[in-house]
């Protein structure tokens, strides 16, 4: 089973197509999401199955990812929501398909977890695994810890911190699709993707239209901002950043990883790498997820009294009590408070 929900599908136009999925076909549950500068600014996707994890990094591998967003923990309220498809121990590699991840760096903070893994592509016919190549990928996963899938952040400065935090960790001038994902990809991977286009938007711009941002982002993904509430909050978030200024970088995300390297590709000396005998992951279809909705995959109907939630058409607007067009007029009248508009500046 290749799709955690039955109506959550990519669009053809914009699907992320596999080119070397060894005779498995090109498919797999992921968009592309058009940026500032590019259609492929970024990559929604679902959270791997278990039968999708070796799909899922050669996705990475392919697109040439440099940073992965998670925002869905494994497990909520006692129901899988993400396989996890990372190794376990840090500096002891895993396999998937014929690409091997370590994990060499694991930073728990406030809020969120920030891990390092070093990626490289393997003879998978050999009984011993031997590197291929001598190019290893280093790619940054930062992972929210707060955020439950029936809701938003408890205060938009939260997500605001959280979107700054990701792009203070990406290098500079990187074209690479950033790869978003909660459980089924397009509830919090929506309103994280808006939220982060926003704020580069207000960088040159006096004017947003949040409605129609959010129309375009669904005709790459469908349900993209799944819930009346996370497109409320997409306005809450707006606010608070003309109101109170971009929030600043905490100290301590620099701090806790003293070692992240500066470059995100580099050259292994020729020879200096011995064969290793890899932990293998091997897919499995013992529990194949429920059909059934997930909690970030359902609308609700803030009109409904026992509160319960309903599905609604996935191109039906929402009805919001405020303005689409906001006049960005206060945030010119405050320069020195937008502390962190430079990580904006080559998006």
């Amino acid at each position: 089973m290749k799709n955690r929900t039955l109506y959550i599908l990519p669009f053809d136009h914009s699907r992320v197509k596999l080119t070397s999925n060894k005779g498995e076909g090109d498919y797999i549950n992921a968009n592309f999401i058009p940026g500032k500068a590019s259609t492929q600014t970024y990559i929604a996707t679902q959270g791997p199955l278990p039968g999708t994890i070796d799909h899922f990094w050669r996705m990475i591998w392919e697109q040439y990812v440099t940073m992965i967003v998670m925002l869905t923990q494994l497990i909520e309220r006692e129901r899988k929501q993400c396989e996890q498809y990372w190794p376990e121990t840090v500096e002891k590699p895993a396999a998937y398909g014929d690409l091997v991840v370590t994990k060499t760096a694991e930073s728990v903070l406030p809020g969120y977890t920030i891990r390092i893994f070093d990626i490289q592509i393997v003879d998978v016919m050999s009984a011993v695994f031997v590197l291929q190549g001598e190019t290893i990928r280093t790619i940054k996963h930062i992972s929210s810890t707060s955020w439950l899938s029936s809701g938003c952040p408890s205060k938009p400065q939260a997500l605001l911190e959280f979107v700054i935090t990701v792009r203070s960790q990406m290098l500079d001038g990187s074209s690479s699709p950033i790869l978003v994902h909660c459980s089924a990809g397009v509830g919090r991977t929506g309103l994280y993707i808006a939220v982060d286009r926003l704020l580069q938007h207000i960088q040159d711009h006096d004017e947003i239209d949040i409605f129609n941002l959010v129309m375009e982002m669904r005709e790459y993904r469908c349900r993209m901002v799944q819930t009346e509430e996370q497109y409320r909050y997409t306005h809450d978030c707006v606010k608070e950043v003309i109101e109170n200024g971009f929030p600043t970088v905490a100290d301590h995300l620099y701090e806790q990883i003293p070692d992240i390297l500066p470059s995100l590709v580099y050259e292994k000396p020729h020879g200096s790498t011995p064969p290793h005998q890899y932990e293998r992951l091997t897919a499995s279809s013992s529990s194949p997820p429920e059909n059934e909705p997930e909690h970030d995959d359902q609308l609700m109907d803030s009109k409904s009294l026992d509160g319960g939630l309903t599905s609604l058409p996935a191109n039906q607007p929402f009805h919001y009590e405020g303005p689409d067009n906001i006049t960005l007029t206060s945030a010119k009248d405050r320069p020195e408070e937008r502390t962190s508009t430079h990580l904006y500046d080559n998006c």
